[in-house]
C-alpha cells in the first residue's frame, strides 16, 4: 500500500538534510568528479522534493509507479476517476 498523504514539515526536514550532505557547495576542493556527482545527486534531491512536495506531482508520480501514465496526452484511454483512486490504494 502506498500511503498518499505526507507530513510537509517531515518531507522539508528531509530534504534539507539531504541537501546539506550532497549540496555541489559542500565540494569546494574537491575533485571535478566528485563535484559533478555531488550536482546530479542535488538536483535529484531537488526533482524528488518537487515531486512529493505537490500533491498533483505526486499522485502522477504514485500511479505511474502502478504503470498508468496520466500525464501523456497521446494515451486514448483514460482511466475512470475511481480507477485511478482504487490503483493509489492498493
Amino acid at each position: 500500500s502506498i500511503d498518499f498523504d505526507i507530513d510537509g514539515k517531515q518531507l522539508e526536514n528531509a530534504y534539507v538534510k539531504a541537501q546539506q550532505i550532497h549540496h555541489p557547495d559542500r565540494m569546494i576542493g574537491k575533485s571535478s568528479e566528485e563535484r559533478i556527482r555531488a550536482a546530479a545527486i542535488s538536483a535529484q534531491i531537488n526533482e524528488a522534493y518537487n515531486t512529493i512536495k505537490f500533491p498533483l506531482k505526486r499522485a502522477q508520480y504514485l500511479l505511474k509507479l502502478k504503470g498508468v501514465d496520466v500525464v501523456n496526452d497521446t494515451v486514448s484511454i483514460k482511466p475512470a476517476q475511481a480507477t485511478l483512486q482504487h490503483i493509489l490504494l492498493l
